[in-house]
């Protein structure tokens, strides 16, 4: 992880998400936001770089994973 000390890149802290279990980030280049799940708290993440802003819905279960689709809806997979 050599790339981590170079000075080209800077790393940012920029949420303070209290996930027992952040994955799965996906980026909406169309709005501009990123969409993650926090698998064992049931959390769909909605987190605007923009404003600094995560919402979060429950889905109810174990959330697997999560997909961008054409019709701007995003899909998730419960894991059981």
């Amino acid at each position: 992880m050599d790339w981590l000390k170079s000075e080209k890149y800077q790393l940012n802290n920029v949420l303070a998400a209290r996930s027992r279990l952040g994955e799965g980030p996906v980026w909406d280049s169309t709005k501009g936001l990123l969409y993650w799940v926090d698998i064992y708290n049931h959390r769909v993440n909605q987190f605007d770089p923009t404003t600094g802003q995560n919402l979060f819905f429950d889905v109810g279960d174990v959330v697997g994973s999560i997909a961008n689709c054409l019709q701007q809806r995003l899909r998730y997979r419960r894991s059981r």
